[in-house]
C-alpha cells in the first residue's frame, strides 16, 4: 500500500454526486460505503446539521484510504475482517515526497470517520439517531490505540526574529504567487500567523473583503466551525499586511491552496535553515501564540484559536464581549525583535 498511488474513486469536490435516494433505496448488496456517504451520510446527516466543507474533505480522504485498503466492497460484504484490514493498512500509509507515515492522530481521525459511517448504516435508535436501517448489524471497527504525545515546541520570539532577519537577502518569488514582493509576503505571513494563530489552510484563504478594521470574522467555510469564529488583528499584524493591501481578493494571493504545498515547504525550510532555527511548519507559530497569549489572557487565547469548551462557549456566545477581550489581550502580545523597534526592516 505504501507504494500504491491512491485510486480516485470518491467524487471530486467540483463534481456533483447523483441525487440522493431515500435510505430505503440503498441496497446493501449494491451500495458501497462511498455511495452511502454521498447518497445519505453527507446530504442527510452531516451537511444537514451544518458540518463544513473541510469536514467533507476529511471524510473523502478517509474513504480514499478505505478504497485502497479493502477495495470498497458493497455494504453487505463488509465484515469485521474487512475493518481490521483497513485499520492495519492505515498505519502503513505513506504520503508526500518524503514518504512519511501518517501521524497517530491522523490514523485515529480516519478510523473515527469510517467507524461513524459504518454505524450510520445500522438501525436508528437513541444511541444512533442517524441510523439509515440499511444493515441490521453493521460491522464493528476495532480502533487503533491512541497515543497522547507531549505538545511539540513552539518557535521562540528570538527564532521568529531570526527567520525575519534572513528574508531581505534570501526570500525568493514562488511560482504559485505573483505581484508580491517576496520579502513583504513572507514578513506578512509569518507575523500574521503568529499574531492571529490561524492555521495555514485558513490563513491562505482569507480575503480582503473579510477584514473589518481590526476584526476578522472567519466564515464557516474556511474554518472547522459551524458558526465561524472571530479573530482580532492587532497593530503588528495590520502593519505587516499593509504592503500587500489590495481592494479585494485573497490576502496572500495563493489560489487553490493547498496545491503547491510542497513548493511552499521547500522555500520555508530553506529560509529556516539559513536562519538556524527548527524547520517547523506554520503550526509552530500557532503554538507560539498560544504560549504567549495564554500568559496574558487564557480566555482571549482560546477565543482567538477557536478552542472554546462547552462551558466557556456559552459565556463566549451569549455574555462576553469577545471584541473587547481580544483587543486587550492580543494587542499586548510581545513581538519578535527589539521591543522599541516599530519597523521590522
Amino acid at each position: 500500500m505504501s507504494d500504491q498511488s491512491f485510486l480516485r474513486v470518491v467524487y471530486a469536490d467540483d463534481q456533483q454526486p447523483p441525487p440522493p435516494p431515500s435510505p430505503g433505496d440503498l441496497s446493501p448488496e449494491v451500495t458501497t460505503l462511498v455511495d452511502f456517504f454521498h447518497r445519505y451520510a453527507w446530504p442527510d446527516v452531516l451537511a444537514a446539521k451544518g458540518d463544513t466543507a473541510a469536514t467533507r474533505k476529511d471524510y473523502l480522504k478517509s474513504l480514499e484510504y478505505w478504497t485502497v485498503a479493502v477495495g470498497n466492497p458493497p455494504l453487505a460484504q463488509i465484515s469485521k475482517r474487512t475493518c481490521s484490514q483497513y485499520v492495519g493498512k492505515l498505519r502503513l500509509v505513506r504520503y508526500g515526497k518524503q514518504r512519511r507515515l501518517l501521524s497517530p492522530a491522523s490514523v485515529h481521525k480516519h478510523y473515527v470517520n469510517i467507524d461513524r459511517l459504518l454505524r450510520m448504516t445500522g438501525p436508528a435508535d437513541r444511541q444512533n439517531p442517524a441510523g439509515a436501517d440499511v444493515l441490521e448489524r453493521p460491522p464493528w471497527l476495532q480502533g487503533p490505540k491512541r497515543e497522547h504525545l507531549a505538545p511539540l515546541p513552539p518557535f521562540s520570539l528570538d527564532e521568529i526574529w531570526r527567520w525575519l532577519e534572513v528574508l531581505p537577502k534570501l526570500a525568493r518569488p514562488m511560482p504559485k504567487i505573483s505581484g508580491y514582493d517576496p520579502v513583504e509576503w513572507w514578513q506578512a505571513l509569518i507575523l500574521v500567523a503568529y499574531n492571529s494563530s490561524m492555521r495555514s489552510g485558513t490563513l491562505l484563504r482569507i480575503r480582503w473583503e473579510m477584514i473589518k478594521g481590526h476584526l476578522l470574522p472567519l466564515p464557516p467555510e474556511i474554518v472547522k466551525s459551524k458558526q465561524g469564529h472571530l479573530v482580532w488583528l492587532n497593530r503588528a499584524a495590520l502593519a505587516a499586511l499593509e504592503p500587500l493591501r489590495k481592494p479585494e481578493g485573497l490576502v496572500f494571493g495563493w489560489e487553490n491552496w493547498s496545491r503547491g504545498e510542497s513548493t511552499f515547504r521547500k522555500h520555508r525550510v530553506r529560509l529556516q535553515k539559513a536562519a538556524g532555527i527548527p524547520c517547523f511548519g506554520l503550526k509552530a507559530l500557532r503554538r507560539s501564540f498560544s504560549t504567549e497569549c495564554g500568559q496574558i489572557n487564557p480566555l482571549a487565547m482560546q477565543l482567538q484559536m477557536g478552542h472554546v469548551g462547552l462551558g466557556m462557549r456559552m459565556a463566549a456566545e451569549h455574555y462576553i464581549s469577545a471584541e473587547k477581550v481580544l483587543e486587550e489581550a492580543v494587542e499586548k502580545l510581545p513581538q519578535p525583535g527589539r521591543a522599541t523597534q516599530q519597523k521590522f526592516f
